[in-house]
């Protein structure tokens, strides 16, 4: 199973390692002692005590719905 957070990935200005909000993430995550299985933007599990729920909601709500169309908007328009 898997969990997608496009707003960890998309819309990145800065190459994805150096993203503020990936580095806490990945941060975040690790405190929690879990292991993390991660893609660009997915979180694969195989069940649900596998996942960190706490951190999964404070990236969602470091990046809200508004503020992730802004960013994904302006990448978007800066396209060639």
């Amino acid at each position: 199973m898997s969990v997608y957070l496009m707003g960890l990935y998309c819309g990145c200005v800065e190459a994805v390692s150096e993203n503020k909000l990936i580095r806490w993430f990945r941060e975040a995550w690790a405190k929690s002692g879990k292991k993390l299985d991660m893609g660009k933007a997915c979180i694969r599990f195989k069940k649900v005590d596998d996942l960190t729920l706490d951190v999964l909601g404070e990236a969602i709500r470091r990046l809200p719905a508004k503020k992730y169309i802004e960013v994904y908007e302006k990448a978007v328009r800066s396209r060639p």
